[in-house]
């Protein structure tokens, strides 16, 4: 509780106060530290250095995607209570397939937010699974921030419930190789 209280008096860039705005209208969810918020987005903060943003990102991606797993893991187990072990894995495979999470974080509004600077290959713009990825950050920043409730929130009526059309899911293949 406290912490939430001293959080308010943390400094925000000005520039990242629409971006705050947007994540509470993505996630349902005021943020108690937004600075882990803005470091999903790759966004530095304080003196921070652009490596040490990057870090602080692929460490939000890397638990977010774990969060995520086991959050959609549950969600479907609660939806299919007939659905045996393979048909589960299926659904979830499809889900947070990287092809998947970038649609899903397209249709949130993602990439308009995402600091589009260099891509690991010197290009410029995003590689085609940086929206995907900074979804799991978010994810992972709501795990953070908030805790396990809150990601459960985000996730299952943020993020799945608004975003993912279990009929249409059902019936995609991801793999010509398995149906045989």
């Amino acid at each position: 509780m406290l912490r939430a209280f001293f959080s308010l008096f943390k400094s925000v860039p000005a520039e990242s106060k629409e971006l705050l705005a947007a994540i509470r209208e993505m996630t349902g969810l005021r943020p108690a530290d937004p600075n882990i918020y803005l470091a999903a987005f790759r966004r530095k903060v304080d003196d921070q250095s652009q490596k040490s943003a990057n870090m602080r990102y692929e460490r939000l991606e890397y638990l977010g995607d774990a969060v995520l797993g086991v959050l959609m893991a549950e969600y479907l187990y609660e939806k299919y209570p007939k659905g045996d072990e393979g048909y589960l894995t299926s659904m979830r495979s499809k889900v947070v397939s990287r092809k998947a999470l970038n649609r899903i974080a397209e249709k949130m509004g993602i990439p308009q937010w995402m600091d589009m600077g260099r891509s690991r290959s010197g290009r410029q713009g995003q590689t085609s699974s940086v929206p995907g990825n900074t979804l799991e950050a978010l994810v992972g920043a709501v795990y953070i921030d908030r805790g396990w409730n809150a990601a459960r929130y985000f996730v299952h009526r943020r993020m799945l419930d608004p975003y993912v059309n279990f009929d249409k899911v059902e019936t995609e293949v991801i793999s010509y190789k398995s149906l045989l």
